[in-house]
């Protein structure tokens, strides 16, 4: 009764200390096995989060005929099958760093070695030890470049100081093994000078090399060990509490080929919610049918706790481009306002003609997180026939769906070099004074936002001849922002028309106006 007793307080704090102290005092008890059997799982649960060809080769070096023995075996194995042939018995790596500066530099290192180690545990490799034989090298050759701006803040310029606030950071990396297998990737990262400064130092070295480094290294860098050591490792790797290693593994999955898009399907299905809305991202990368429907599938996932992944895998479809179309028309039929609000997220990137009728659709859904996802997806069409819908909506009241077209239409600038867009792809299309009334008409509701005025002062600019007399008409207007807009446009329209109204225009009341005549 006592080493029950003792085993329930151990199975109560449930931990590999608890069942340690249990064994120590009990090492052949009724309850022994049980003990440790209980261990056995909590190590393969570790190695479980942890995911790595590691993490399979700790736990069997301490449970060799353990419980989940079979499994981590066959994980290994399917790592080392994955390998070309002139990795698969790699256990170690050497990295050798080249770096040069353009200028001076005085202490600086940037951090190419720890950045490659993060993937060995997933790779099932180490770091070879200094002086040993490694089995496979890793060469990094990059030259970095610090960046500099004279600042001048309150007015007060800086003389010929330069501060260094950017960086660039180039080169490439090679793997090889045996002599004989060598891949390779160029790299460039950037972090470029930003506008103003605060408290920055006159020194080159302290450039954000760094940065630059991880902005251009990893995926590079991820995909020429996937090349080597397979795709799976970059699976396993997205569970990586390493934000960096996780972005480089989905990089270099998205250029995986089929290889990669089998191992993305089997990540959706498993249970941890970070792989799947990673592998989702991944599949932006894979523009084939069977994508598709993998993305789809993410879409019928319903319930707040699918949520990140609906929209992650709704952003990559809009990636996909038309073949994500016929699929997405379905799911805009799906009797769950879920997965329709997904597919009108995903249809917004998509810029047919099918598409945006389908949103169109969706405007008047019952549902208000799915018309508000289709009016906002509207205004990421970017589309002059798309405004033009839009725009026809906003004769409703001052509410918060008036807000939602209104930023909807915001949204899709810059409109001009869209109508410039939309004139060389449709030849056969021709302004009328219809699209440009439609178009004026939403002056009045623009006092809050002027930089959208200025954009479709553009469009009606670039209309040209077909806006003159609805502009015309718009310098009667009560709204002064009215007057004053169809007045610049006016002007720089020329059209001899609007010499007479332009010149009572310079009389108006209003001194904007004016000024605009």
């Amino acid at each position: 009764k006592l080493e029950e007793l003792r085993f329930r307080d151990a199975a109560v704090s449930n931990t590999f200390d608890s069942y340690q102290a249990f064994l120590k005092q009990y090492p052949s008890g009724r309850l022994t096995e049980q003990a440790r059997q209980a261990i056995d799982a909590l190590d393969w649960g570790t190695a479980q989060k942890e995911g790595s060809a590691l993490a399979w080769q700790k736990y069997l070096s301490v449970h060799s005929t353990g419980g989940h023995s079979g499994e981590a075996k066959a994980l290994l194995d399917a790592i080392t099958a994955a390998r070309s042939p002139e990795f698969k018995s790699v256990q170690t790596i050497a990295i050798t760093v080249h770096l040069t500066f353009t200028e001076e530099i005085k202490d600086v290192v940037i951090g190419f070695e720890p950045m490659l180690e993060e993937f060995f545990p997933y790779l099932g490799v180490h770091k070879s030890q200094p002086g040993s034989q490694a089995d496979a090298a890793i060469t990094v050759v990059s030259e970095a470049q610090p960046l500099s701006e004279n600042y001048a803040p309150m007015g007060i310029p800086f003389g010929g100081t330069a501060y260094y606030t950017g960086a660039v950071v180039s080169g490439n990396v090679v793997l090889s093994a045996a002599g004989k297998k060598r891949l390779e990737e160029d790299f460039t990262g950037e972090v470029p000078c930003p506008s103003t400064t605060t408290g920055s130092q006159p020194n080159p070295s302290d450039a954000p090399f760094e940065e630059a480094m991880e902005d251009g290294f990893p995926r590079p860098a991820a995909l020429v060990l996937a090349r080597a050591f397979g795709f799976r490792p970059m699976i396993d790797a997205l569970s990586s509490g390493s934000d960096r290693v996780v972005q480089a593994s989905v990089a270099a999955l998205e250029r995986g080929g089929d290889e990669a898009q089998t191992l993305l399907a089997e990540a959706l299905s498993r249970s941890n919610p970070k792989v799947q809305v990673r592998a989702a991202e991944a599949l932006r990368g894979h523009k084939n049918a069977g994508a598709v429907g993998l993305l789809i599938s993410c879409l019928e996932k319903d319930g707040e706790e699918n949520k990140i992944l609906r929209e992650t895998a709704a952003e990559s479809l809009s990636k996909l481009g038309a073949v994500a179309v016929p699929p997405l028309e379905l799911s805009c039929k799906d009797a769950r306002p879920s997965v329709r609000e997904a597919a009108a997220r995903a249809l917004g990137g998509i810029r047919t003609a099918k598409s945006m009728s389908l949103l169109a659709a969706l405007q008047d859904d019952s549902a208000k997180p799915v018309m508000s996802a289709a009016i906002s997806a509207l205004g990421e069409h970017r589309s002059l026939a798309a405004v033009t819908l839009l725009i026809d909506r906003l004769g409703g009241p001052a509410d918060e769906t008036r807000e939602a077209y209104l930023a909807a239409v915001e949204k899709s600038a810059p409109l001009e070099g869209e109508a410039a867009a939309h004139e060389e792809l449709n030849p056969d299309f021709s302004w009328t004074e219809g699209l440009a009334a439609r178009l004026i008409q939403v002056f009045p509701l623009l006092e809050s936002r002027p930089a959208l005025q200025e954009n479709l002062c553009g469009v009606l600019h670039r209309i040209g001849e077909p806006s003159v007399a609805p502009l015309i008409q718009a310098l009667k207007s009560e709204k002064v922002s009215l007057r004053r807009s169809a007045a610049d446009v006016l002007g720089r329209i020329g059209d001899d028309q609007a010499l007479r109204p332009l010149d009572a225009s310079a009389k108006d009341p209003e001194k904007s106006v004016r000024l605009a005549v």
